[in-house]
């Protein structure tokens, strides 16, 4: 009887899964993003949405919105939260978006409260950008032990940034020049 069992399995499971069975495997993946946003950009949504389509195995997808470390009053947290809600309409019914004092905390919190969680962490970095790319190896060092946390560059080829965003809010005048 044992070995009828065995070649059932074999004949639909390779060595390594039939191995790995019973084996604490992660029961889920969540795709993270987070920062402050202010304002969330097209760039920002271009990010989450690469991040979906590259990712299908993805069962969540959660957006920490920070309160921007005090860089701008010109957008409030609750504004970047109100974009990003406007932005979910675009998006898979699977992402969350959840307003905290410290996005990075966060993410790493996640990880920590849920071991058997695969999280794959998405930052983005603009084409052509160095210091996008080198601002992504800064933040992920300490992620590089954690067993649970990928972090994952997606590059997209938007050159907004935020912080031409809110010069623009800042001085209104610049909209009709």
């Amino acid at each position: 009887m044992k070995s009828l069992i065995n070649s059932l399995i074999s004949s639909v499971l390779t060595e390594e899964e039939i191995s790995n069975l019973g084996k604490n495997e992660p029961t889920s993946t969540i795709g993270v993003f987070g920062g402050g946003f202010q304002p969330p950009t097209k760039g920002h949504f271009e990010v989450v949405k690469q991040a979906l389509q590259q990712h299908p195995e993805l069962n969540e997808f959660i957006i920490f919105v920070g309160t921007g470390g005090g860089r701008s009053e010109t957008i409030t947290q609750d504004q970047s939260v109100a974009i990003w809600d406007i932005y979910k309409q675009y998006l898979p019914s699977m992402v969350n978006v959840i307003p905290t004092d410290n996005p990075i905390s966060s993410i790493y919190s996640l990880a920590k409260n849920e071991p058997e969680t695969k999280i794959k962490w998405f930052l983005g970095s603009r084409e052509g950008k160095e210091e996008d790319f080198t601002d992504f190896e800064k933040r992920t060092k300490s992620a590089l032990g954690k067993t649970n946390i990928e972090p994952i560059n997606i590059v997209t080829s938007d050159n907004i940034s935020g912080t031409a965003a809110r010069s623009v809010l800042d001085d209104k005048e610049k909209l009709f020049a």
